[in-house]
């Protein structure tokens, strides 16, 4: 995509011909993420409630 936007603005990256593969890309990723993180976050979470130290 570096090749398609030569002036390195926002707008030149929204009007890229990539950008749709990009940003299906990244929301696979950012999906990836959180299912992995959510338990993790939870059991912190369940960890810290239970804690009664200030």
């Amino acid at each position: 995509m570096e090749a398609e936007v030569p002036d390195e603005t926002d707008a030149a990256h929204l009007r890229a011909a990539g950008r749709p593969e990009g940003v299906a890309a990244a929301g696979r990723l950012a999906q990836a993420m959180v299912d992995q993180g959510l338990p993790e976050l939870l059991a912190l979470h369940e960890a810290r409630a239970g804690d009664t130290s200030p």
